[in-house]
């Protein structure tokens, strides 16, 4: 790595550092966590009668009931009998480390991926959700490509390498207390537990959604994707 390189990656984790230390004052200081963060997309509203690979998901709340936030997820990837292998989008607008990927979109809940966070999501963790837009193909492969890297400990192709961040080494890190949180989020939604769904509210559109117009036919079944 070049020196260059190496301060690249410094103005990264200085830039995420700043977001993470902000996100938790702010946390700490005000009532409703939740409207800290952006709010969910609504341009494209559409309840999913069969998610597809590509597809850009909001989970209705019911789906991760800690978590306190809109959670988007990307679908990346589907086999036999429903199971989707999808990411989430981070909280943040700066990648935390290498299994980060920066999307290049410029909404903001789309515009950071959590490639490390993947799971394979039972298709009851999908119910009531809203598809709010798809990847372009070229799209799905940078993220493939990005998780690929991280899982092999490898740096990504060199033109996705100043979309992500550096890499999670020290046990102090504090960005190893934001891969905990995340990634008991996913943990639950991956659980696709049936007896927490509509726990939440009564309410049937708690991000203030109407139900929409419903997908056609899914798409043909996409390869299997790698087993994390």
């Amino acid at each position: 790595m070049t020196d260059e390189e190496r301060n690249r990656m410094a103005a990264r984790l200085a830039a995420w550092l700043n977001e993470w230390r902000l996100d938790h004052m702010l946390r700490a200081t005000m009532e409703g966590p939740e409207l800290l963060s952006a709010p969910p997309l609504t341009s494209r509203r559409s309840r999913p009668t069969a998610i597809r690979v590509r597809d850009l998901v909001l989970l209705h709340p019911s789906a991760t009931p800690s978590c306190d936030r809109p959670l988007h997820v990307a679908v990346l990837g589907r086999r036999r009998g429903g199971l989707r292998w999808v990411a989430p989008f981070s909280r943040f607008s700066t990648p935390a480390s290498n299994g980060e990927w920066r999307t290049g979109r410029s909404a903001m809940p789309l515009r950071v991926l959590a490639l490390w966070n993947a799971r394979w999501i039972p298709p009851r963790t999908f119910a009531n959700g809203w598809v709010v837009g798809r990847f372009t193909e070229r799209e799905r492969r940078a993220a493939r490509e990005v998780w690929e890297a991280w899982r092999h400990g490898r740096p990504p192709p060199s033109r996705l390498r100043d979309d992500v961040g550096p890499p999670v080494v020290h046990p102090d890190d504090p960005r190893r207390l934001y891969e905990e949180e995340e990634a008991r989020i996913m943990d639950e939604a991956a659980a696709g537990d049936e007896s927490k769904l509509f726990c939440l509210s009564e309410e049937p559109f708690p991000y203030g959604i109407p139900d929409a117009e419903r997908l056609k036919a899914a798409e043909e079944e996409e390869p299997d994707a790698p087993r994390p």
